[in-house]
């Protein structure tokens, strides 16, 4: 019996389950896909749904190992392929999900949903001229599927090559004009490119793609739409901390046009807001009920530049907003020995992002070797396991870096906020801790990837966002070292 081939019960079974499935009756269809291997275990569509279903719960290992028994079943089926590299990508194994992708393209050469997979992979693991090169096999192969050119449009924005991107996201848009996701990437390629108030009308978008790990406010309060006409508003909080430190320079601005704001932000920022803010600023911890909160209009913390933030040429306005603890840094002061009186130099390398975090990340050993120039000390506001790093490089380098006895850096903001205040200067890559020295006014020096993140624009050294913050921008070849160096000049 071909093991593909289900006897007339087993696929009344079968239809069932799908039928289970599309209602989105996850639990109830993988019950009876499960039935049906008991009778047919190497079923390969049976196997396949239930791969499906797993990824749904991240279960990504069981969903390749599901995936792989079907494709042994039926090796021939490109979509099996398909399928399992992205649940291989899923979880970071990109050269096996690249692996199959081509093997997809093999037995399909007009695949066009495997040469997008395979182009986001590329692109994804920074091969960005392959990724182009696939992108454009499959715009060749059907000029007509909007989701092919955003992917090129998202590779040519990490390209910085934003006129083509913006092009590329507008022909997308003429053949599928609710394509959100072309909607949205358009909004970082208009940002990017300095055409910020278009920018900000279609980051609004966001929430209608997979691209903002947050959840919109359930309300029957309006939006905010920028008028006077609201005397209590609530503020609250999306995606990161450093994202929400760095909309918060916007709350002042916001104050202007209301009695009372209401602002839900990450517990660990709470006591800096308390000391940085007005009265009329009321900070809600995120773990209580807004039930009781009376306020009339509301608005994610990401929509306030839409409102406030449409100069790109707006740098003063970026000053310091937010105030550390003086007895508190006063402490850290004294902790961190100066005896020579050199200059105090905060430093962050690493980044934990599951997307980009290893393209952000120095080794630290590198790190300090450019950028000591005898007369800096070096504090430590990196979180996470950082002491073997930090004693390697007191081994090979003979430098110490203060970290002990400190805060804890991912958790005590307001202790991160002492020890930044206590610095002459910090050195970073693009972190939570770029924004927090950022909104303190420190002088701060940040280190973006080739692939940098919209918020900070392109071709410029000055951010829109903090006039204490200097950037610098890695080339194409994606090598530190002479971005490292100048800051080394620039610092000492």
């Amino acid at each position: 019996m071909n093991d593909n081939i289900l006897n007339y019960e087993l696929q009344i079974e079968f239809n069932s389950a799908m039928s289970l499935y599309k209602d989105r009756m996850f639990q109830n269809s993988q019950e009876k896909f499960e039935y049906i291997l008991q009778y047919s275990p190497n079923h390969s569509d049976t196997l396949a749904m239930l791969g499906v279903i797993q990824s749904f719960s991240k279960n990504y290992k069981l969903a390749i190992q599901l995936t792989t028994r079907a494709i042994k079943s039926n090796p021939r089926n490109e979509k099996l392929y398909n399928t399992r590299g992205y649940y291989n990508i899923s979880i970071g194994k990109f050269n096996e999900g690249i692996v199959d992708y081509k093997k997809a393209i093999k037995l399909n050469q007009n695949y066009t949903e495997a040469y997008n997979n395979y182009a986001m992979a590329l692109k994804d693991t920074m091969q960005w001229e392959n990724a182009l090169n696939i992108i454009n096999k499959a715009i060749n192969i059907n000029n007509k599927i909007s989701i092919l050119h955003v992917t090129k449009g998202k590779i040519l924005l990490d390209l910085q090559l934003l006129g083509l991107s913006i092009k590329s996201l507008d022909t997308a848009l003429q053949i599928n004009s609710k394509d959100y996701n072309a909607l949205y990437t358009k909004s970082l390629s208009l940002i990017m490119n300095k055409q910020i108030s278009d920018g900000w009308q279609l980051y609004e978008h966001r929430w209608k793609t997979n691209a903002v790990n947050s959840s919109f406010l359930k309300t029957d309060k309006p939006l905010w739409n920028g008028s006077n006409a609201y005397k209590n508003i609530l503020v609250w909080k999306e995606q990161g901390i450093g994202d929400e430190i760095m909309c918060s320079s916007l709350i002042n601005d916001l104050a202007k046009h209301c009695n009372r704001i209401y602002l839900l932000v990450d517990i660990r920022l709470i006591t800096l807001y308390k000391r940085s803010f007005s009265s009329n600023v009321i900070l809600i911890d995120p773990r209580e009920p807004l039930d009781d909160l009376e306020y009339d209009a509301h608005i994610p913390i990401f929509s306030l530049p839409l409102h406030f933030k449409l100069d790109p040429n707006n740098y003063i306005d970026g000053k310091k907003f937010l105030y550390a603890n003086k007895l508190t840094t006063d402490k850290m002061k004294k902790k961190i020995q100066n005896e020579n009186h050199k200059k105090i130099c905060g430093i962050s390398w690493k980044s934990g992002s599951n997307t980009d975090g290893n393209a952000r990340t120095i080794d630290l050993l590198k790190f300090i070797k450019l950028l000591d120039n005898g007369n800096l000390i070096f504090v430590n506001l990196q979180y996470g396991a950082t002491a073997a790093e930090i004693d390697l490089v007191e081994k090979k380098l003979g430098i110490k870096i203060f970290n002990k006895d400190l805060v804890d850096n991912k958790n005590d903001i307001d202790g991160l906020a002492s020890i930044i205040e206590a610095c002459d200067v910090v050195v970073s890559i693009d972190s939570a801790t770029v924004h927090l020295a950022g909104a303190l006014g420190k002088d701060t020096h940040v280190i973006l990837p080739f692939k940098s993140d919209f918020r900070w624009m392109a071709d410029v050294n000055k951010s829109i966002w903090y006039n204490s913050i200097t950037l610098y921008r890695q080339k194409r070849d994606l090598r530190w070292d002479n971005m490292l160096k100048e800051i080394k000049h620039n610092i000492q």
